[in-house]
């Protein structure tokens, strides 16, 4: 992961997406401030990335998928705010 690339391991539980950058190249010590602590069950807890700091990532991107999914993260954004 440090060359910042692309891997797909099996899990146990699934398929595991792990990138070794994202966006404009921004990598794990760029963005740790901005993740959120997740319990994932059984004493294991992962940093995910908040819904803002996904969507300030995927704008940066000329990528079709990540434009065709930000409605959906801003549209989530506004939801999570009214909670």
């Amino acid at each position: 992961m440090a060359s910042g690339g692309h891997d797909l391991p099996i899990t146990r539980l699934g398929p595991l997406d792990l990138l070794g950058s994202v966006g404009n190249s921004h990598d794990f010590p760029d963005l740790l401030p901005h993740a959120i602590a997740m319990d994932v069950g059984e004493g294991t807890t992962i940093q995910v990335l908040g819904v803002e700091t996904v969507i300030a990532v995927k704008e940066e991107t000329d990528d079709d998928k990540d434009r065709a999914v930000l409605l959906i993260l801003r549209r989530t954004l506004e939801e999570l705010r009214r909670e």
